[in-house]
């Protein structure tokens, strides 16, 4: 684990120019499905590491037994070798000169503020993007479930397999959870 303090996200435009008090490198889950994250969060953090593990580990799990009941020899198309993960405020999130439009689509639909989004980052080989602000525990959870369910979806293109879309997928796997302190 790689621990800097006062740290700047380079190279991902949405946040670039925001402080991260910490940033640091983890690695979660086991063989095919392990993936290397690298957490940039704010000052006062809420997204603890049991947090963090949990939620991961638990939408890995449920993705993985979603996928292969729709599919039993659906294989990865897409290597996601590397996740950044931002934790950033409700405001910064909801920023529309840092997210573009079709992030913000909840929110000019009236839905509300944005919680959190993934981004595949398609341009930009082997490396995705997850965007979350904070709003209580339970909450966080189901905010990163979410969205490493879109994460799963589109490392498995799923998108070829069902009628479901990324979204409805990405409910469904977080309606299955729920968050416990262990």
């Amino acid at each position: 684990m790689v621990l800097l303090l006062a740290s700047f996200a380079f190279g991902y435009p949405p946040v670039d120019g925001i402080p991260f008090a910490t940033r640091e490198e983890q690695v979660f889950g086991s063989s095919p499905n392990q993936t290397r994250f690298e957490l940039s969060r704010q000052q006062n953090s809420e997204y603890s590491d049991a947090l963090i593990a949990q939620a991961i580990e638990a939408s890995s799990r449920l993705s993985m037994i979603a996928i292969f009941k729709a599919d039993p020899n659906r294989r990865q198309c897409s290597v996601g070798d590397t996740v950044e993960l931002y934790e950033v405020s409700v405001g910064t999130l909801n920023d529309p000169s840092r997210f573009p439009a079709k992030f913000m689509a909840d929110y000019a639909e009236g839905r509300g503020p944005l919680w959190g989004f993934y981004d595949p980052r398609a341009a930009e080989s082997r490396i995705d993007s997850i965007v979350v602000s904070s709003h209580g525990l339970s909450e966080d959870y189901h905010i990163l479930v979410h969205e490493m369910a879109h994460y799963w979806y589109a490392v498995y293109c799923m998108n070829y397999v069902g009628q479901q879309t990324s979204e409805q997928f990405a409910e469904m796997i977080a309606d299955q959870t729920s968050w416990s302190a262990q």
